[in-house]
């Protein structure tokens, strides 16, 4: 009966909902005017201001005080998941995105230099993607959109112990912003005019508030050669407060039935926790000549509800994360004195186990990312500009439309996602 399916597009639109989400995969691009080209090899290497994120005891390692501007001035992200509404039905979605990645300040401090503080804001993650599909000769529509932002600013001291040894702190504090809008629309015309009318639209916001901390240790064992340690606490929630808006409309002439309407709008309780994150690297130098680093990080599991409602229990939702571990490596070789080429490869895997209908049905996305950057260095500035670009399999919740029945099932599919980095650093 049409009343029947319309509770159950009711219920395949609230899983549409909350799975295309960016908290499951942890590096959608490298941050640092040189690390962005080396592909984020940078635990050992890191010895500038923006390398904080990478390492806390990178500043400590640093000749100069600098600041340091690096912007991803276009990005874009899209994808297709094969049969998602249906056999020969795909969705596909796109979105071009502004991203800020990191903006550092860093001081040295006493005569012997030895003390570093720095100041940092970063944008470790951005994703927008916004995607409409029709089906039937487009009397079933579905629009979605997508907006997943998170925010970090901190402040860190680092410690040069002699020339060979260097620790590092740091503590953040975290701003995340969640948005998505949802509209599933059901158009089935009637014999002899009129039609039967099945609509679902959903919004949802989220504004959390929280703060990690990390620390590191740089250790030159040999000369030229590096290894470096990072480890960043699991991090704990201030606040986080959001709002879920639904309605539901039916007009059913087919089956005698009335017309009906219910909207419900609910205050919920959020949460965004970035799982435990520890990294090991090694890195070879000279100087102005030629560098390569290599660095495994690995995510700690770590379940916990994002979403909470005492008034809607159907509203939680349950993230899981289970241990990943991700790779990068990259090159830098100079052409001339002062023009490097750097060249990275990087693993963002999913922390996310597979979708599994009626137990766990978020989004899994496993992306290779490759990059390349040309940089100008003078006596006291450096300029970059290069690309970053990923792509790998998706594994998504989809559901069949064309048949009307909504059945859900684990569609698969690709993503892709393609930056144009603008780095700059210069010594104050």
């Amino acid at each position: 009966m049409r009343i029947m399916r319309g509770r159950v597009l009711a219920s395949a639109a609230l899983l549409l909902v909350g799975t295309a989400r960016a908290e499951n995969n942890h590096q959608p691009y490298p941050i640092g005017p040189r690390a962005s080209g080396m592909g984020g090899a940078y635990t050992a290497l890191a010895d500038d201001a923006a390398g904080v994120w990478y390492n806390p005891a990178a500043p400590s390692s640093s000749t100069a005080e600098q600041v340091s501007l690096s912007t991803s001035i276009y990005g874009f992200v899209g994808g297709v998941d094969r049969d998602a509404l249906g056999k020969g039905l795909d969705y596909s979605y796109n979105n071009y995105n502004v991203i800020p990645t990191s903006v550092s300040t860093l001081v040295k401090l006493g005569k012997s230099r030895r003390w570093s503080f720095t100041i940092n804001l970063f944008t470790p993650g951005s994703y927008e993607i916004e995607g409409r599909a029709t089906t039937n000769g487009a009397n079933a529509t579905l629009f979605r959109s997508t907006s997943d932002k998170l925010l970090m600013v901190g402040a860190g001291f680092s410690y040069r112990i002699n020339s060979r040894v260097a620790f590092g702190a740091v503590l953040y504090g975290i701003y995340h912003q969640y948005r998505s809008s949802f509209d599933l629309t059901d158009i089935v015309p009637l014999e002899g005019g009129g039609v039967d009318l099945l609509q679902f639209t959903q919004s949802e916001q989220q504004l959390n508030f929280g703060y990690t901390g990390a620390v590191g240790l740089r250790w030159e064992p040999t000369r030229r050669f590096f290894i470096g340690l990072a480890i960043r606490l699991p991090s704990g929630m201030i606040s986080g407060s959001g709002e879920s808006f639904r309605r539901f409309v039916s007009a059913i002439p087919s089956q005698n039935g009335l017309p009906e309407a219910a909207t419900q709008s609910d205050d919920v309780t959020s949460r965004r926790i970035l799982p435990a994150r520890f990294s090991v690297g090694l890195g070879y130098q000279i100087p102005r000549r030629f560098a390569i680093g290599a660095d495994v990080t690995m995510y700690m599991p770590h379940t916990y509800d994002a979403i909470y409602s005492d008034r809607a229990p159907e509203l939680i939702r349950e993230v899981r994360h289970q241990l990943t571990v991700n790779a990068a490596l990259g090159i830098e070789g100079y052409l001339r004195p002062n023009w490097p080429l750097r060249l990275g490869a990087y693993t963002d895997f999913s922390s996310s186990p597979d979708p599994i209908i009626g137990v766990y049905e978020a989004d899994k996305i496993n992306l290779f990312g490759g990059t390349i950057a040309f940089g100008k260095v003078g006596e006291e500035n450096e300029t970059v500009f290069g690309f970053i670009g990923a792509a790998g399999p998706t594994k998504v919740v989809g559901f069949d439309f064309e048949k009307g029945s909504y059945e859900p099932f684990v569609s698969e599919g690709v993503q892709w996602r393609l930056f144009l980095v603008y780095s700059g650093s210069f010594s104050i």
